[in-house]
């Protein structure tokens, strides 16, 4: 009785997390994966698209008009745009479960080359002048249009991008590891309580031997001392009356 308690406490204490917790928590996790996923996707689909209808609604940061195709405006928003959502299209489906490419490419590289997009989008304004040799992206306006512009076009979407991309990382880094891990601590755990099986070395009760020292009741002698009745001698000293 206390090696079986003892056993079950053991198994207890070294069991890892049960069925139902592990997979409402990659639930959860999977939920702010695809919400995080479908941010980049926004915010990129914004940051590739703006410099193209911006215009449309008085809004463009270099002064040039809608729909207006240049090298700066593929380089700086058009293609780390498409990339952003094509991205954000990928967490979206391994958040749901969805195999995309095979498998080939992981969700710590998507979550990398969203930060890698992120950075682009926030200081390739700025690099631009250096990359083309010309002058200032954003033309010359008031601060606060300035401002507008900078965060709009650049610096808000790779910010967001980039908190974006480091949430997948570190998403992956944790249930990823947790999935190969937690298969090697079942397997351990289970080898664990098949060694501290119940000793078996006692004889069972039907090994025990019979006692048939004392005798049974066939086995005592039947008590003949005693005469029968037809061992009784007849009296034959007494004189049989007989009708005289």
């Amino acid at each position: 009785m206390t090696t079986s308690t003892t056993i079950a406490r053991n198994e207890r204490r070294e069991s890892p997390v049960s069925g139902h917790e592990a997979r409402a928590d990659v639930r959860v996790g999977r939920i702010g994966l695809g919400t995080a996923g479908l941010v980049a996707l926004l915010v990129s689909a914004w940051g590739g698209i703006i410099p193209y209808v911006g215009p449309v609604f008085n809004y463009s940061g270099d002064g040039s008009g809608s729909w207006h195709w240049s090298l700066a405006h593929t380089v700086l928003a058009l293609l780390p745009g498409v990339l952003g959502v094509l991205l954000g299209f990928f967490v979206i489906a391994e958040a749901r479960g969805i195999t995309v490419g095979k498998g080939r490419l992981s969700l710590a590289a998507a979550g990398t080359l969203l930060m890698i997009c992120g950075a682009w989008f926030a200081i390739g304004f700025l690099a631009w002048p250096v990359i083309a040799d010309s002058g200032p992206y954003f033309v010359a306006a008031t601060h606060l249009r300035v401002l507008a512009d900078e965060v709009g076009y650049g610096i808000g979407v790779g910010l967001i991008l980039v908190f974006c991309g480091a949430y997948v990382v570190g998403w992956a880094s944790r249930h990823q590891l947790k999935a190969s891990v937690l298969p090697e601590t079942t397997a351990g755990a289970v080898a664990a309580t098949a060694d501290r099986s119940v000793k078996t070395d006692r004889p069972a009760e039907t090994d025990r031997p019979v006692q048939s020292d004392r005798p049974t009741e066939t086995d005592r002698p039947v008590q003949t001392d005693r005469p029968t009745e037809t061992d009784r001698p007849v009296e034959t000293g007494r004189s049989v009356e007989r009708g005289i």
